[in-house]
């Protein structure tokens, strides 16, 4: 059964998300994952983050079967990052409400066990506020199997109902150019992100979605046609799909043309894999995960 669930349809811009020891380090493989959390790393992870998280609080009344553990965990590495997954044990659970002010379930839905957190996009306010706007935004998806198939469907509608306007949808028979992208916006100064797809596409993939909603303070996301020749030449497009990021050179002076530079993404086209690298050219990494510091297993 497909969950349902309240959620905010406020929209503001916030800061880039905190950066801190205690953030967990993104997997390194084209899977995603569940994250152990608990009371001292839940806000740095869940709350600061500009991801939808949806966690799991077990326990209420029984252990969580090994099916359900399963199910959960396959859930979490179809979805691959787009949509975080963390998990919460009994012990924990209380510790997590209370810090946190977390919403109790209405009554009659006393059995739901798992927890959606917003994405950022949908919470006014900055800093501290967002992160208690953020938590008292969460909601009890109720209804929600703990079956693989209906948490992967639950997850990927979050992705499909996020409003896909901040993505510029280049074309230049349109005159919708790299030029009229920048002159638009939010200031020539932001760097851009160009998904160049394998086919033309109606709406933006959800990996394009899920990464304007996870960097879109940062950067600002356009897709282009695979029919667009002269964009796909204009920029030496060899093989899609294919991303480039487009950089200002500096802030132009009165009277100059903005310089433009041009990195292109080598890496696998996976939500993990990008996101690392956006983050090692424009913020630090997450420190290594407590308990020591052991090279995660890279698939990428």
């Amino acid at each position: 059964k497909k969950g349902t669930s309240s959620s905010s349809s406020s929209t503001g811009s916030n800061s880039p998300p905190f950066m801190s020891s205690k953030r967990l380090p993104r997997p390194r493989s084209k899977a995603g994952k569940s994250f152990d959390l608990n009371a001292e790393i839940f806000e740095d992870n869940v709350l600061k983050t500009p991801s939808y998280w949806l966690v799991w609080f077990k326990g209420g009344g029984e252990d969580a079967s090994e099916a359900q553990e399963a199910a959960w965990n396959k859930a979490a590495r179809q979805l691959k990052g787009m949509v975080q997954f963390g998990s919460v044990n009994a012990s924990e659970k209380d510790a997590i409400m209370n810090q946190f002010v977390l919403p109790l379930p209405a009554e009659g839905d006393e059995s739901a066990s798992v927890m959606l957190f917003p994405s950022r996009r949908a919470i006014d306010g900055e800093g501290e506020e967002a992160d208690k706007k953020k938590a008292q935004a969460a909601s009890w998806i109720t209804d929600l199997a703990l079956e693989e198939k209906a948490i992967v469907d639950y997850s990927l509608s979050l992705l499909r109902d996020s409003p896909s306007e901040p993505i510029y949808r280049l074309d230049a028979s349109q005159g919708r150019t790299l030029e009229t992208w920048f002159q638009g916006g939010n200031g020539p100064v932001t760097a851009r992100l160009m998904l160049f797809p394998s086919k033309d596409l109606e709406e933006p993939p959800l990996l394009l979605k899920a990464l304007e909603i996870e960097f879109g303070q940062l950067l600002q996301f356009g897709l282009a046609k695979k029919s667009d020749a002269q964009m796909s030449q204009q920029f030496q497009i060899q093989k899609t799909p294919s991303i480039i990021i487009v950089a200002p050179q500096g802030v132009p002076k009165e009277g100059e043309q903005l310089q433009l530079g041009i990195i292109p993404y080598q890496g696998h086209m996976s939500f993990n894999a990008i996101a690392i690298h956006i983050e090692s050219m424009i913020r630090p990494a997450p420190a290594s995960p407590p308990g020591g510091n052991r090279t995660p297993k890279d698939e990428l």
